[in-house]
């Protein structure tokens, strides 16, 4: 399993239930046929309200943040190297 799954599977999930966190409206983006109720933790004031004075949550939030912003990194540098790839082929087909 990759891990930025791993880490949804292993740590969010588990985190976001055993707070009893609302996570239906989330599962429906990704399943149309969604059958249970969606209730969004956006209706939930109090909820909105625990979750941010949680400092586990932030914890989860921060470490969540790092590692997108290291995947980016490593994308932008991907898309620089095939750009230079690409160029080669290109010049050496002219």
């Amino acid at each position: 399993m990759k891990s930025n799954a791993k880490m949804v599977y292993e740590i969010h999930i588990p985190y976001f239930v055993s707070e009893n966190f609302p996570v239906g409206a989330s599962m429906r983006q990704w399943y149309d046929d969604w059958p249970i109720p969606v209730k969004s933790i956006s209706e939930d004031s109090d909820a909105i309200k625990r979750l941010l004075e949680d400092p586990r949550f932030r914890v989860l939030v921060e470490v969540r943040y790092g590692y997108k912003r290291h995947l980016t990194g490593e994308f932008e540098a991907a898309i620089t190297a095939a750009e230079a790839i690409i160029a080669e082929i290109e010049k050496s087909t002219n």
